[in-house]
This record gives structure tokens, sequence and C-alpha cells, in this order.
């Protein structure tokens, strides 16, 4: 019998530890008021575990409490593509047709200009300066009274902007890596060819992301789109700073195509 108090010791040995952490993190399912609806989310930003939003097709426009996603009256119908939120009274949402929503607090308004391109993306870094950008290369500036069209070097879509100073950011899109330094925006070389950049992120102004897609062939006459990711690192030595694919596992300043390059990629299209 004195054999029990042992296994009893083993047993809260092992189990103890994961009470005391917990269960290891996951993603769970919250429900919300449009989830039966013939809908779709396409954007989230979040200020606090308290204060969120959400935007999707159809001018849907959710909030979060901290308990509740709800409903938020929205002043059009078009799909709402990326939503930014300065503060809990100050937001932009941007949209199809050119639609720019701005939140005031208590409003959601409709302050959309022409020309009416599909505008992907939406960055803001204060109240007073921000960058949306979309359909045929179009960019937008925002001056802390009205938003203003910016000359661009590209008539590709451009789908993701981010901002890292007011004189430091970065635009992607289709087969396009635009970089903004303070007076213009410019292009930068393209590691790959036949690509989609959908999403750049910047640490700093020395390193960032950016993932999409390549279309590449896979036998005779047979092509398929798979996914890359690149990489930026700023260098003076021993190339410029330039982003470089490290699909081949090689060296940050440089990209070898090769046949190696795709093995492992399965159709995505």
């Amino acid at each position: 019998m004195k054999i029990w108090p042992c296994v009893l010791f083993l047993v809260l040995l092992l189990v103890l530890p994961f009470v005391v952490s917990g269960a290891p993190y996951e993603w769970i399912v919250v429900s919300n008021p449009i989830q039966n609806e013939a809908t779709a989310l396409t954007d989230v930003y979040m200020l606090s575990s308290s204060d969120g939003w959400a935007v999707g097709t159809g001018g849907k426009i959710l909030h979060w409490n901290g308990a509740t996603w709800s409903v938020v009256s929205s002043p059009t119908g078009e799909t709402l593509n990326s939503v930014f939120m300065i503060s809990s009274t100050d937001g932009w949402i941007v949209g199809h047709d050119g639609t720019i929503l701005h939140w005031d607090g208590t409003t959601w308004n409709d302050v959309s200009i022409p020309p009416s391109f599909t505008l992907w993306d939406v960055f803001m870094l204060s109240n007073n300066n921000g960058w949306a950008v979309g359909a045929a290369g179009i960019i937008i500036k925002w001056d802390g009274t009205s938003w203003s069209p910016i000359t661009s070097p590209t008539t590709s879509a451009l789908y993701s902007v981010f901002m890292i100073s007011p004189t430091d950011g970065w635009a992607v899109g289709e087969g396009e890596i635009i970089h903004w330094g303070g007076s213009s925006w410019s292009p930068v070389d393209d590691p790959l060819t036949e690509n989609v950049y959908r999403s750049v992120f910047m640490i700093d102004s020395n390193e960032g992301w950016a993932v999409g897609s390549q279309v590449v062939e896979v036998g005779p006459g047979e092509y398929q789109r798979c996914p890359r990711i690149i990489h930026y690192l700023s260098q003076t030595s021993p190339a410029p700073n330039i982003w470089s694919s490290d699909s081949l596992g090689n060296p940050k300043d440089t990209f070898i195509p090769s046949e190696t390059a795709y093995v492992g990629c399965r159709r995505c299209l």
C-alpha cells in the first residue's frame, strides 16, 4: 500500500507543470453576428484586447469590445479591404471603387475621393500622415486634411504598404517592390519574376519581409503558382541594399535560380 503515495507523487510531478502553466496556446472560433451571412471578412486591426475592428465584403464593419463582436453601421456596400486604427477615436478603412472611410469615435464617414480605383491597403503613421495603395499602382497620401494622389512609378496593382517613418516606407504588389525615400517612390530590384507580393512588413529600416506567390513551370507547358517569401537586409557590402529570396538557402545578397528551387511546390492556383 505504500506504493500509492509514490505513484501519486509521480503523477503530480508530471501533471502539475501543465496545470500551473496552463494549456498550450491555441486558436479558437469566436462567434460573430454575421457568421451565417454570405459574406467574408478581409482584415482585422486590434488596438487592445478590448478594442478591435474587422471589415469585409458588402461594406461590413464589426467592432470588438472585449466580450463580443457587434455590427457597426457602414456608409457603404462596397467591399472593404483594409482597416488601420490610430486610436479609439481615429481610424481608416479603404476598399473597392475608391472607398475611404474615417472613424471619428462615433461614426464611420465616407470620405472617398476620385479616381475610383480599388484601394487594397492603408497604413497610418499618425493622424496627419498616412498612405493607401491600390489598383493600377495608385498611391494616395493623407496630410491631416485631405487625401492626395502621389506620383507612382508603376501601373501594376499594389497590395500592401508599410511605413517605417515619414521618410521611409515600402509597397509591394504585382511584380513590384517600391520604396519611399521621403520625396518620391522608386522601384527597387526584385529577386523574383512572374510574381505577386500580397503583404510586406518591416521590422525597422534595416530589415523586412514580404510574402506572395510566383508562377513557375513544373513541366512542359505546365505552370502553377507557388508561395514565395523574400527578405530585406540593409547592407553596404558586398552588395547594396536588396531584397532576396531564401528559397534556396543562398546567402542573403544573392538569388540563384535553379530547378531545385521548386521542389516540394504543390498546385495552389
